[in-house]
């Protein structure tokens, strides 16, 4: 898979339009220990989503069932081999969702202010590619 496309299919990953299973084909191993989950591996290429990938993959996990929404957040925010989440260190909707990552990691379950706050970003952003 050409960088580009591990990229894109990241950023798929990201938005919560593909299923985290396919860090896979990317060389990342996605495990569970404990209650918690374990990413190992360098993949080829490192994506650098935008506010409003992470915003989508919000609403998109919020549909998901609480087990499946609790894997993506965990999933998300472990993966630092090939997902940088700069984009929330930026501002307050960045620290807010960053927050919000973290409370679905844990309980599965995105606040209703969380939720809010990503269907404006994605509304405001528009279609990604």
């Amino acid at each position: 898979m050409s960088t580009t496309a591990s990229e894109q299919l990241i950023r798929d990953i990201v938005r919560g339009e593909k299923p985290v299973d396919l860090l896979e084909t990317l060389g990342v191993h996605v495990s569970q220990e404990a209650g918690a989950y374990r990413v190992e591996g360098a993949g080829a290429a490192v994506a650098k989503p935008s506010l409003a990938d992470v915003a989508a993959g919000v609403v998109n996990c919020a549909r998901s069932g609480v087990s499946e929404c609790r894997r993506w957040a965990a999933v998300i925010l472990a993966a630092s081999a090939v997902i940088d989440l700069a984009c929330l260190e930026e501002g307050k909707p960045g620290a807010h969702l960053l927050e919000a990552l973290w409370d679905a990691a844990e309980t599965g379950v995105f606040e209703e202010q969380a939720l809010s706050l990503a269907q404006q970003l994605v509304k405001v952003s528009g279609p990604q590619p």
